[in-house]
């Protein structure tokens, strides 16, 4: 299979995730919104979708250098972000945060040898929230706290190196590299996991939230482990719409 039809299905498969959750999310929206009018009742779950990237940030020397996978400076690396947010309240202002996320990133790049890299993500955050009250279906949310990723499946691959091997009926075949096995995850680059502390802001109207978001990475990912005292935290960046129920 060529690497241009891999690409496309890979690409393909989470845009009609995503552009199905979306469409459910819509769907539900304009009734919700119209049967909301009173901010007592309170939505607890809601349905989230938008767009994140990821950034590497590298203290070395005392210097800052802000990359992206590839080692693009003060480039990010781009994805998707579908899921639910649970939002018990505590009183009218304050209510915790957390919930479960599905994160998808791919990127394509000749930078370091590979021709591409994708990542599927599970993201769970764990916030404080507070909310202020503009009118009875306008709020400000705000909410900050740790975040936690966690690679479910993660792999560069190089279509360009490939050797000559043999099935189980002895027949010979063309293989090409998967260098999952052999870099992701390994040696931090990047982790399997990452910790962050995160503040997020937000404008509902009705059941209908806007989010921006950014989190500071806690993981140390060691980057350029062979530079003493060196570290790179991975920040991420995120922007998201959510109907709540």
């Amino acid at each position: 299979m060529s690497m241009l039809l891999k690409h496309f299905i890979f690409f393909s498969h989470h845009v009609r995730l995503f552009c199905f959750t979306l469409g459910t999310i819509l769907s539900v929206a304009m009734p919700s919104v119209c049967l909301a009018d009173d901010d007592d009742d309170v939505d607890n779950i809601h349905l989230q979708a938008g767009y994140v990237n990821k950034q590497w940030v590298s203290d070395i020397n005392g210097a800052t250098y802000r990359e992206n996978l590839w080692g693009r400076k003060d480039h990010f690396l781009h994805g998707i972000q579908i899921g639910f947010a649970y939002t018990p309240p505590l009183n009218k202002y304050v209510s915790l945060r957390t919930g479960l996320f599905y994160e998808a990133y791919i990127s394509t790049s000749k930078d370091m040898g590979y021709d591409d890299f994708n990542e599927s993500c599970i993201y769970i955050p764990a916030h404080a929230q507070l909310t202020l009250h503009l009118s009875p279906t306008v709020a400000i949310v705000a909410y900050g706290g740790l975040g936690m990723n966690c690679a479910i499946r993660g792999s560069f691959s190089n279509h360009d190196s490939w050797y000559w091997d043999f099935d189980s009926d002895g027949l010979p075949y063309r293989h090409e590299y998967e260098l999952d096995h052999i870099r992701y995850g390994r040696l931090g680059w990047p982790k399997w996991f990452n910790a962050q502390a995160e503040v997020a802001l937000g404008l509902r109207i009705k059941n209908v939230t806007v989010n921006a978001g950014y989190s500071w990475g806690l993981t140390n990912h060691h980057f350029y482990r062979e530079v003493r005292g060196s570290k790179t935290h991975q920040n991420k960046m995120s922007f998201t719409v959510g109907v709540g129920f």
